[in-house]
């Protein structure tokens, strides 16, 4: 999840915060955990065989 981080500081880019998580800071999913998610289910069904 994206949190407050007073390192970093880019202006309209990271604004305060880590923005490297799964989910922002507001809670919403972003792309990468949809595409992250997708792969651990892929791998999960290919076990399962």
């Amino acid at each position: 999840m994206d949190f407050r981080s007073p390192i970093r500081v880019l202006p309209g880019l990271q604004d305060g915060f880590n923005r490297k998580g799964l989910i922002s800071d507001k809670g919403q999913k972003k792309a990468s955990f949809f595409i992250l998610q997708k792969a651990y289910k892929d791998n999960a069904l290919s076990h399962a065989e």
